[in-house]
C-alpha cells in the first residue's frame, strides 16, 4: 500500500517505520488524552521537527518509577498526510504508522492536525477548559491574595483587564488575549467552581513559581513548573491529596496533578 493509498474513506495505513521517531515520556497520569495534551503544549520542545510541520501520536506503555506512567510518543513529518501544505489540509483524517520503542512494536494513529476543520468541538472544548484552569492556576501558584469570584460575570471582568499569560509575580498577573477570549467562551458556572476549588487547594503552598505548561482531560488538571517545588510545598500538596513530583531526570519535569476527587 502506498503512502497516500486510503484503506477506507477516512484514514490511511502504512507499514514503513523510516518516517517515525519514537521517544519515551513519563507523566504522573494514566490518561492518554491528558498525555496528548501535554505533548501538544510542548511540541516545540519534544519534536525533532519544526512544530508547525509535525504530526504526533501517543500510546500508553505501562507503569514507570514514582507512580508515573510511561507513554510512547511518536513524531512524523506533515508529509505523511500529503506532499504539500495544501495537500495535507485536504488529506486523510488519520494515518496509521508502525514504530518501535525499546524493542517493542507499536501501531500509532496520527490524527491530521493540518486538515481543515480538524480541531472539531472536542479540541475546542478541551482548549477552553485548559485556558480556564490556566487563568485560575496562574493566580493560585503565584500565591496572590486575590480570590477568584464564583460569579462568572465578575471573573470575566477581572480577566478583561489582563493582557498576557504565563509570566507573573506574586503581585502581577498578565493573561494573553487568547486566554481572555477562551475564558469568556468557557466561563460556565461549573468551570468557575472548579477553578475556585483549585485555588483553595493550592494557594497554601506559597512562594513564587513559573507555569511552563498546562493540560486538562478526563477531570484531571496537570501543570508543569520551571523550577522544583520545595519540600514544604510538596508536603502541603500531599496533605491535600494532590499528586506532585519534581523532575527525576526522566524528562517528566516538575509537575502537579489534581484528580477529580480532590475537588469533590
Amino acid at each position: 500500500m502506498s503512502l497516500f493509498e486510503a484503506d477506507n474513506g477516512d484514514g490511511e495505513a502504512m507499514d514503513s517505520r523510516e518516517d517515525v521517531f519514537v521517544r519515551p515520556l513519563d507523566l504522573p497520569t494514566r490518561s492518554v488524552k491528558a498525555a496528548r495534551e501535554a505533548v501538544r503544549l510542548q511540541l516545540d520542545i519534544l519534536s525533532p521537527l519544526p512544530a508547525d510541520q509535525t504530526a504526533w501520536a501517543v500510546e500508553a506503555v505501562g507503569p514507570a518509577e514514582g507512580g508515573q506512567t510511561r507513554f510512547a510518543v511518536a513524531f512524523a513529518s506533515r508529509g505523511i498526510f500529503g506532499p504539500t501544505a495544501g495537500a495535507a489540509a485536504r488529506g486523510p483524517a488519520f494515518v496509521d504508522l508502525a514504530g518501535e520503542l525499546d524493542g517493542e512494536d507499536y501501531l500509532f494513529r496520527f490524527e491530521n492536525p493540518f486538515r481543515r476543520g480538524a480541531a472539531g468541538d472536542e479540541r475546542r472544548q478541551t482548549l477552553e477548559l485548559v485556558c480556564a484552569f490556566a487563568a485560575g492556576l496562574v493566580l493560585v501558584l503565584g500565591a496572590l491574595s486575590l480570590r477568584l469570584d464564583r460569579s462568572v460575570e465578575r471573573a470575566e471582568a477581572r480577566l478583561e483587564a489582563t493582557q498576557d499569560l504565563v509570566r507573573f509575580t506574586s503581585r502581577q498577573v498578565r493573561l494573553q488575549g487568547d486566554a481572555q477570549r477562551v475564558w469568556r467562551t468557557a466561563a460556565g458556572q461549573r468551570h468557575a467552581m472548579m477553578v475556585d476549588c483549585a485555588f483553595d487547594t493550592l494557594a497554601a503552598t506559597g512562594g513564587e513559581v513559573v507555569l511552563t505548561d498546562l493540560s486538562a482531560a478526563d477531570g484531571q488538571v496537570m501543570a508543569g513548573f520551571s523550577q522544583p517545588m520545595t519540600p514544604e510545598q510538596l508536603a502541603v500538596l500531599a496533605a491535600k491529596g494532590v499528586r506532585a513530583s519534581n523532575d527525576a531526570g526522566n524528562g517528566a519535569g516538575n509537575r502537579v496533578i489534581l484528580d477529580p476527587e480532590v475537588c469533590q
